[in-house]
């Protein structure tokens, strides 16, 4: 059986990210021409990032009123897990948001973050086992307030073990394409899978 294929995507980066292409326009005119119900522009922030306030503004005004045309449209932010205590790479003072999404492109370590290619160097010489790597990214998922855990199409992450073990620990997970530019929008090849066999 095939997995259906979400009608939501909650990453969507805008030109407010330096490596984006598409507008926060281009984007709502991709969702809607692909027949989504949400889409959650978010774009990737640092303690140091000054522009969120117009960012939510730029969303905000460009969203659809809320019957137009079935198109939920949502602002979020992108902050990186700093340790395994669950802090977030974020700017004080944020204006409110829909979404504050954990990027796990990097694994929290107790001395703080530590690149994919270290954790996989640690887990062959037996510093890390699996499970270690699953519970600590959880717990400190867990630990990041009102932290929501994509499923991401550009980086096939996280995989089913862990995205069942999000779910089983509360954390909302939610489909996403990691989107640099409209055309890719809404558009999914693996995301299904991996949420499927992360089914019970």
């Amino acid at each position: 059986m095939t997995a259906a294929v979400p009608a939501e995507d909650h990453h969507v980066h805008s030109t407010f990210s330096a490596d984006a292409t598409s507008s926060v326009a281009e984007n709502i005119a991709a969702a809607r021409a692909r027949g989504l119900r949400v889409l959650c522009v978010t774009d990737h922030v640092r303690s140091g990032t000054t522009w969120v306030p117009e960012f939510v503004a730029a969303v905000r005004m460009a969203a659809p009123a809320p019957d137009g045309g079935g198109l939920a449209v949502r602002c979020g932010v992108e902050a990186k897990l700093l340790d395994g205590t669950g802090r977030l790479d974020l700017p004080g003072r944020l204006p409110p948001l829909d979404r504050v999404l954990v990027a796990d492109h990097q694994y929290p370590g107790v001395e703080g973050p530590l690149p994919p290619a270290e954790v996989r160097h640690r887990l062959a010489a037996g510093q890390l086992t699996a499970d270690q790597v699953v519970d600590t990214l959880v717990l400190a998922t867990v630990g990041a307030p009102g932290a929501v855990v994509e499923v991401n199409e550009k980086w096939r992450c996280p995989g089913p073990a862990a995205v069942a073990a999000f779910r089983a620990a509360g954390v909302p997970v939610v489909p996403s394409t990691d989107s640099h530019r409209a055309a890719d929008v809404g558009v999914y090849h693996r995301v299904p899978s991996l949420l499927r066999g992360a089914e019970p």
